[in-house]
């Protein structure tokens, strides 16, 4: 609400006027008159003297204006930055699932070994038949692309414990001749035998 004094001639003009959206008040004062326009009261001026008072609304639109946008921003960005955390959680999860290990070397295989030893399923990669010789083990979501270092056209047996199954191809990237086994194989024979390159394990 405005309160504005406004001198007309020798006489004081009151005016109270509410902030209305928009709005412009004129008032022409005449000689002897009372005038009131929705909340304005203007006294009455001396004799001769006239005036004009003008009052100029709109503040109240403005910051209701501003307010109403500053929280439609908000919640906009509250939006996209939610929208951003469930992207980033699903490309998390889907590098958790598909663990490569194309490019481990030898500690970090033993490491990855002793963990999927852990696991109720797992898969385990040997360099002789009969599960025998050198090996290194993998969980369900690891792959390798091209084998780690090392391994590259050297397995001859694979144990699968649980019910996870194995894809194996002789080429890298799942290229080749490729076979999937849902169990154990003691001796791979054949075009596989010492021919693995990338591998997955689901």
């Amino acid at each position: 609400m405005n309160i504005n004094i406004v001198k007309a001639g020798a006489v004081v003009v009151l005016a109270v006027q509410p902030m209305l959206a928009g709005a412009a008040t004129v008032l022409d004062v005449q000689p002897g008159a009372i005038i009131a326009a929705g909340k304005s009261i203007v006294a009455p001026p001396a004799a001769g003297a006239s005036g004009i008072l003008l009052a100029q609304q709109g503040s109240g639109q403005g910051q209701s204006q501003g307010q109403s946008q500053g929280q439609s921003q908000s919640q906009n960005n509250a939006g996209a930055e939610s929208n951003n955390t469930n992207q980033n959680t699903n490309q998390n999860e889907n590098q958790n699932r598909n663990r490569n290990r194309n490019n481990e070397s030898e500690g970090q295989l033993a490491t990855a070994t002793a963990q999927a030893l852990t696991k109720a399923i797992h898969v385990c990669f040997y360099d002789s038949a009969d599960f025998n010789g050198a090996k290194f083990c993998a969980e369900r979501g690891d792959q390798a692309t091209s084998s780690p270092a090392g391994w590259n056209d050297r397995i001859s047996s694979i144990e699968i414990v649980g019910t996870a199954s194995v894809k194996v191809c002789t080429d890298a990237d799942f290229a080749g001749t490729c076979k999937v086994f849902s169990v154990s194989e003691s001796d791979l024979g054949g075009d596989l035998n010492d021919a693995i390159s990338s591998w997955s394990v689901e």
